[in-house]
């Protein structure tokens, strides 16, 4: 339909036969509207009415290093005054949650169900938003000299990246604690960071010929990296549409709007 606005939405409903997500498309281009719709009518349809079947292809969100990771993390997430055998009690009850968990459920939908053990378990309701604050604070104390590099380097994209790929530190689903003078470390080091020529290449030539940029966002504090690179791809790519997308709510320290807007 269209809004008063003028711009034409369409609404598509996904599913997998057993969870299902509705996206909204938004556009005012009135060929990419029909494009869209052409493209739609003659897409095969994975369900059928009296004949369900899930693709054989599905993604797998989960993996070990996944497991292994919450599984540690949130072993120290007891309380430290908690005994021996609720410790045992609480981490029987993630163990399970992780056991159970689809391999389409990344960590954000599965800390969800974890988290509200815990609010079960300890009465602790782990509140993130003073901690997001924090770092995005940090990290904008941090991003005149940031920038300053990056501006000053060879190839501003590249750096840029490097330096995003340093704000992914600060992912408290990863772990307990952020260490801060790690984090200047790494700051102060950037060229750690190795980016992989061959998938640098084939971005940089996407973005030659490219119309639009889809840029999805992670932790808050690494917001702050991200904005100067979006900045420095728009400065190259000035015809570049970009899209910028955030957490739609809370989970863990990851990004939301409100986030973005500090």
């Amino acid at each position: 339909f269209e809004s008063k606005s003028g711009y034409k939405i369409i609404t598509l409903k996904v599913t997998d036969g057993s969870d299902s997500m509705y996206l909204k498309l938004f556009t005012k281009d009135e060929e990419e509207f029909a494009r869209i719709k052409d493209l739609l009518k003659n897409a095969p349809q994975s369900v059928k009415k009296g004949n369900r079947r899930k693709e054989s292809m599905e993604i797998k969100r989960l993996h070990p290093e996944c497991i292994s990771c919450m599984t540690k993390i949130h072993l120290g997430k007891c309380p430290k005054e908690m005994s021996e055998d609720k410790k045992v009690e609480y981490m029987q009850k993630v163990l399970k949650v992780l056991a159970e968990a689809p391999e389409r459920f990344g960590a954000p939908v599965i800390v969800r169900t974890i988290n509200a053990i815990q609010d079960e378990m300890f009465g602790i309701k782990q509140n993130y938003a003073e901690i997001k604050k924090y770092y995005n604070q940090l990290m904008m104390g941090h991003e005149e000299q940031v920038n300053k590099k990056v501006t000053q380097s060879k190839d501003p994209i590249k750096t840029g990246i490097q330096y995003a790929m340093i704000g992914n530190y600060i992912d408290f689903g990863a772990r307990i604690n952020v260490n801060e003078e790690q984090l200047t470390e790494l700051l102060n080091d950037s060229d750690r960071f190795a980016i992989d020529e061959k998938q640098y290449s084939e971005l940089t030539a996407d973005l030659e010929k490219a119309q639009k940029l889809v840029y999805l966002t992670d932790n808050c504090g690494e917001v702050v990296m991200d904005k100067i690179l979006i900045r420095e791809i728009q400065k190259k790519y000035p015809d570049l549409e970009i899209t910028i997308l955030v957490r739609g709510e809370e989970v863990i320290n990851d990004a939301t709007m409100e986030d973005a807007a500090q």
